[in-house]
């Protein structure tokens, strides 16, 4: 049965081999670049009927008993980092990460990414490596009303990398009465319980300043997105009289 070559970047050793199955007896195959074929002992998978590959270059093999579809591993091919934990706390209106290593090899960098829905991530901060005794930890000063998702893309020195486990909190408005409404939107935001005069500064999805506008008494505020692009766009109201700042993200869909 044909098969696959193998193009991911989880197990180095592997590249460039091309997978190949038995029908009758569940054996896998292996011919390495230089065209020499193998039956690997224990390297077999009982009803193998399909190999398979993701977007990545993974492959994986299904069975047609249960319809069981296991993924191609090599053990003996180590990954960058093992972690000992990663975790996500909100704290206020920040969000704190914090994460250490069981163990490295050929270890490079962390990318640490930020989602609103668990799906599309961005890169917010990238730490390079600091050694296998160090607890690594950031600040998400910024992060997006409602729960945030993070994850790490933890980079190998040779280009290949791995994502850790997601890891999420929830900020809560709790402590604050200014509202925000509807967040998401198609272009249209209210702000609402202003207090006292309060200088709000609105910048775009590059970081530009949108506008810089003074509130007076506990005026409510509209404000019109509907002819800039969608993305996040970040608020920051800063009460004249006692000084305090909060920082809130608005989602343009």
């Amino acid at each position: 049965m044909g098969g696959y070559v193998y193009r991911g970047s989880k197990y180095g050793s592997l590249n460039g081999y091309y997978f190949f199955g038995d029908y009758q007896s569940g054996k896998i195959g292996l011919i390495s670049p230089a065209g020499v074929g193998t039956f690997p002992a224990g390297l077999s998978y009982s009803s193998l009927i399909s190999f398979g590959e993701d977007h990545a270059g993974e492959l994986y093999v299904l069975s047609f008993l249960n319809g069981t579809l296991s993924k191609i591993t090599n053990p003996n091919d180590p990954l960058p980092v093992q972690l000992a934990y990663f975790r996500a706390k909100a704290e206020n209106l920040s969000v704190i990460l914090e994460w250490r290593m069981a163990s490295a090899h050929n270890f490079k960098e962390f990318q640490l990414q930020r989602s609103k829905d668990g799906r599309k991530f961005e890169n917010i901060a990238t730490l390079p490596d600091a050694g296998i005794e160090h607890t690594y930890s950031f600040r998400d000063n910024q992060p997006m009303s409602g729960e945030n998702f993070y994850r790490l893309k933890i980079a190998d020195q040779d280009g290949s990398y791995q994502f850790s486990k997601i890891v999420r909190a929830g900020l809560s408005d709790a402590g604050s009465s200014i509202t925000i409404f509807p967040n998401p939107s198609t272009g249209i935001f209210n702000v609402k319980s202003l207090k006292d005069e309060c200088l709000i500064t609105l910048r775009g999805t590059s970081g530009k300043v949108i506008f810089t506008k003074r509130i007076r008494s506990e005026n409510d505020i509209e404000i019109n997105l509907e002819n800039h692009p969608a993305g996040t766009y970040t608020i920051r109201i800063v009460n004249q009289a006692t000084k305090i700042s909060e920082t809130r993200h608005l989602v343009k869909e």
